[in-house]
């Protein structure tokens, strides 16, 4: 029975639960401050999608095209998925109730196939601001460190993993759930399963296979926390049927609240989200639904608030970025809009259809109307303003014209004659100001100002004066005179924040941009400048969106992309950074900074051949830049060009010597080219420079480790895991040091310290990710190596659940089922470790002993030449098939395997006696007497067992 028919959650009116459950989203903020770490988070798509990775819909939606494009390959690129809705309504193959999986299942039927298109989905796809605002908040421990997913993609897991001194375990299914062993460490679990092993069947089928497990390990979780759900439709039948479930029958689960932001209009909330929240709120439990920004947004405001690492500064430490040179800085604001002329006074004043060219001509002709005995007063008035209007537009044609020295002249001319017109001192303020001289201009500006106090473009011509004099407090206030005069123009609250970032009032600044596009939405230089504002105030997502606002209004709009591109590598976006600079470049070639912005970029994501490309063209037109040598060094490094990799690198540190990342990029490069001693070299200069670099402790250690030098290894790697204790590869390697000198330990006390010490350091390897198989493994060869062979079958039991065809697992299981002394089950897993690879060497070997043991000589035979043929270097191989054949009885053979032996193993003593016991079986005493000698001769230490043997009693005195 559905969970909402049991529990009867349809007898609640939809509305009434929403107009219950919905608050704001500043509302779900203030409750979350105040208890931040109690909050568990459960993330959907969305919290994906500004990564790049597609939404279900959006996944269902190509499907849906695809099918029927199949179907109908006439019409294959003319329909979208909103037209083929009533199409795909009627097919068999679709289930509106389950449609994304019936949609994956239609054209991606098996999990190789999801898998290809999981992986095609995320090429070039990496961890969203939101993620990695996450994953700093739990590394901070300021956030719960606990998230459930239904994504497939491995961003979330992917953020932990690009910052230092973190990592988080991740459930890739809902049969590992067993490896949620406390509340210390940081889990991912994903609900549906990974990007290899996403199994559509647990949302089709309600997760039946596994639901008593998750319901009984959510029932756990959950208790006594509050949930935050992001970026999730909610949608998915079996996921909400199962929240209901527990949240209706367990009083603890969710006691702490459950918040989801949904996106969209609220009237559309779907159903399954208003029954689970009318479920909680019958149940007393506080679930709420909050309107919300995306999630990008949302975690902004939340680091904001609680003080996390901003993203960039994480990311400049991180270890896959540090050695490299940055992104550049952002381009700077666009400048001030200067009003013109036309702009600023009235049309009639520069109209040339009653211009009158000659300025002479016009006194001529009023001096005329003016003369004259019987000239009435009223005569002369009109002829005098007939010559002020024509002397006016005359004067200000020639300023339009940008004739302002003869304009200059003739208005102080007509000063004279009509000292209390406006436009005159207007004019003469115009010229002035074209000319350069600003004091005077806005002396000639108050005058007009005096005479036409409500001219608000006479206040806007003095804010330009008082601007290019650098009053700027006063051109803000001539700003706000015209608004005040004009009402809103959006240059002009444009112009004001620019006075305003000029005296340094970010506030001011912001407001007035803010105001400018809200007149004019489509005001890019607003947008883009408002942008720069948001940066610096540390609001580097509703600054991205500024500049993108900005560059969508106009396409040409090159410094808009630019930032973009900047501001989305600085927040670890490379691969969108890259869409952006490639643009950059088809608008202007000529800008090289482009493509040296395009290859770091690409540097960053190990594109190294695109990079070497970009930073190639970059330095053919600017060989002098440092950074884009060091970044060009590890381009080369990347395409294994190591000579020119280490050309490019030392002619940065002939220029930087004091540069300790860049030493390691050397010794990187050297170690590459062979040369190790240099390599070690170059790291230790890099530790003189800065000796508190940890990744350059790691990579020294690493080569101690090829150099055969594990303490030195042992000792660097723990100074590493002293800073970096959540390191899952140091641990390893550290293990992997010790086992090493495990395996090359001559007494049985050595071989135990260095095998406990191993297995110690898997062990730690392990607390930070207890699914890391490989260390498993490794921790299976030193337990075994320790005869501690039950706790390897421990190890090996939890290999098999989730790697059973590795021959290697199996060949460390027979070893542990031999040394228990089960040489029957031994010899049976080190059959099945064959089957699974037909030249496992070791198994051959081992298995050849136990059916020598078990006198199955022939058999054994054949296992010892099939570890010779893949082994040829095993000389304990060739012993044991000698015996072998012996104990069949064939001498001769024997003989001749043991002579072979010993024209490959020289040093080999061991040849001789295994030679001598043929000898004496054949009764050839004088032969065996003799081998025995030479044996004694080549290895004294051989007599002693010489002469213990029975079957050489009496032959070495």
């Amino acid at each position: 029975m559905s969970i909402r028919r049991r529990i009867k959650v349809e007898q609640r009116d939809r509305k009434d639960v929403l107009n219950e459950a919905i608050i704001s989203q500043d509302e779900f903020l203030e409750k979350f401050y105040s208890r931040p770490a109690k909050f568990q988070f459960f993330f959907g798509a969305g919290m994906s999608v500004s990564a790049g990775i597609p939404l279900s819909r959006d996944i269902i939606d190509e499907i849906i095209v695809k099918v029927f494009e199949k179907t109908n390959p006439a019409k294959r690129g003319q329909m979208t998925a909103d037209e083929l809705s009533d199409w795909v309504s009627r097919e068999k193959w679709f289930n509106p109730n389950y449609a994304y999986i019936s949609a994956l299942e239609k054209e991606f039927p098996s999990v190789y196939l999801r898998t290809e298109l999981f992986r095609r989905y995320m090429e070039g796809r990496f961890p969203s601001p939101a993620q990695l605002n996450f994953a700093i908040g739990v590394k901070e421990g300021k956030l719960n460190n606990r998230v459930y997913t239904t994504n497939w993609d491995t961003l979330t897991e992917d953020a932990f993993y690009w910052l230092r001194g973190t990592n988080c375990v991740t459930i890739k299914g809902p049969d590992q759930l067993v490896e949620v062993k406390d509340e210390d460490h940081r889990y991912v679990v994903k609900v549906h399963g990974d990007l290899d092993r996403y199994d559509v069947r647990y949302l089709r089928e309600g997760m039946a296979k596994h639901n008593d497990d998750l319901r009984d390990f959510l029932v756990k979780s959950m208790s006594n926390v509050g949930l935050v759900i992001m970026g999730y439709s909610g949608t998915e039948y079996s996921v909400m049927n199962m929240l209901m479930e527990i949240v209706h029958d367990h009083p603890d689960v969710l006691s702490g609240g459950l918040y989801w932001g949904y996106q969209g209009n609220m009237k559309h909330v779907p159903e399954t989200i208003t029954d689970l929240m009318a479920i909680g709120l019958d149940k007393g439990k506080d679930f709420r639904i909050f309107e919300t920004d995306d999630a990008d947004f949302l975690f902004e405001k939340i680091a904001s608030k609680l003080g996390f690492a901003a993203i960039e500064s994480e990311l400049d430490v991180a270890f896959f970025r540090f050695n490299k040179m940055g992104y550049g800085e952002l381009r700077e604001r666009e400048g001030r809009v200067g009003a013109t002329l036309a702009d600023l006074v009235h049309r009639d004043l520069l109209d040339e259809g009653f211009l009158v060219r000659d300025y002479n001509l016009i006194h001529e002709v009023w001096k005329s109307e003016q003369s004259g005995m019987f000239k009435k007063k009223e005569e002369k008035e009109r002829a005098a303003r007939d010559a002020e209007r024509k002397l006016i537009n005359h004067c200000f044609n020639d300023l339009k014209h940008q004739q302002y020295m003869d304009a200059e002249v003739k208005l102080t001319d007509v000063a004279k004659h009509f000292p209390d017109n406006p436009h005159v001192y207007w004019g003469l303020g115009w010229a002035n100001y074209s000319m350069g001289r600003y004091r005077e201009a806005l002396e000639f500006f108050d005058r007009s100002l005096a005479l036409e106090p409500k001219s608000w473009g006479t206040y806007i011509a003095r804010a330009m004066c008082q601007h290019d004099l650098g009053q700027y407090s006063d051109e803000m206030a001539n700003y706000d005179k015209v608004l005040e005069l004009k009402g809103n123009i959006d240059y002009i609250w444009y112009n004001r924040g620019l006075a305003a970032h000029k005296l340094g009032d970010r506030r001011a600044e912001i407001e007035s941009y803010e105001s400018a596009v809200s007149v004019n939405s489509g005001y890019y230089k607003a947008w883009y400048n408002l942008g720069l504002c948001y940066y610096e105030q540390g609001n580097i997502l509703t600054a991205l969106n500024c500049f993108k606002r900005a560059r969508d209004i106009n396409a040409r709009f090159f410094n808009a992309r630019y930032n973009c591109g900047i501001l989305l590598g600085k927040m670890g976006q490379d691969g969108q950074a890259i869409f952006e600079f490639e643009h950059c470049i088809e608008l202007n070639e000529d800008d090289d900074m482009s493509f040296k912005q395009r290859g770091t970029a690409e540097l960053m994501i190990s594109k190294y051949d695109k990079a070497q490309e970009s930073f190639e063209e970059f330095t053919h037109t600017q060989p002098g830049d440092p950074e884009a040598w060091a970044n060009l060094g590890l381009s080369y490094y990347g395409t294994e060009h190591y000579d020119e990799a280490l050309e490019y690198t030392d002619k940065y540190l002939d220029r930087f010597p004091e540069d300790a990342r860049i030493w390691y990029n050397r010794g990187l490069v050297q170690e590459q080219l062979g040369d190790r001693e240099k390599a070690m070299q170059a790291f230790d200069k890099s530790l003189e420079l800065n000796n508190d670099n940890d990744m350059v402790w790691y990579r020294k250690a690493l080569l101690l480790g090829n150099l055969g030098e594990f303490n030195g290894q042992i000792e660097f790697l723990t100074k590493f895991l002293n800073r970096n204790s959540q390191d899952l590869r140091g641990w390893f390697e550290l293990g992997e040091a010790n086992r090493k000198l495990g395996e090359a330990a001559e007494s049985r006390q050595e071989v135990v310290r260095y095998y406990t010490a191993a297995v110690q350091a898997y062990d730690k390897a392990l607390e930070c990710d207890r699914t890391h198989l490989e260390t498993w493994l490794n921790k299976t060869v030193a337990l075994n190596r320790l005869h501690r062979y039950e706790e390897a079958l421990e190890c090996i039991n939890y290999l098999l659940r989730y790697d059973k065809k590795n021959a290697e697992v199996y060949y460390q299981k027979g070893i542990a089922e031999d040394g228990l002394g089960d040489q029957l089950s031994a010899a049976d897993t080190f059959a099945q470790a064959l089957k699974l690879n037909e030249n496992h060497a070791d198994s051959y070997y081992r298995r050849g002993l136990l059916l020598a043991e078990l006198e199955q000589f022939a058999k054994a035979v054949d296992h010892f030449d099939n570890a010779i043929r893949l082994r040829p270097d095993k000389w304990q191989a060739y012993h044991y098939k000698g015996i072998s054949i012996i104990r069949q009885k064939e001498y001769d053979k024997a003989l001749e395997v043991f002579e072979e032996a010993l024209e490959r193993f020289e040093d080999k003593p061991r040849f001789y006696v295994d030679s001598a016991l043929a000898h004496v079986m054949k009764r050839n005493i004088d032969d065996a007497r003799k081998c025995l000698n030479t044996a004694i001769t080549r290895n004294p230490n051989l007599k002693a067992e010489i002469m213990s043997t029975p079957e050489f009693s009496g032959l070495v005195s």
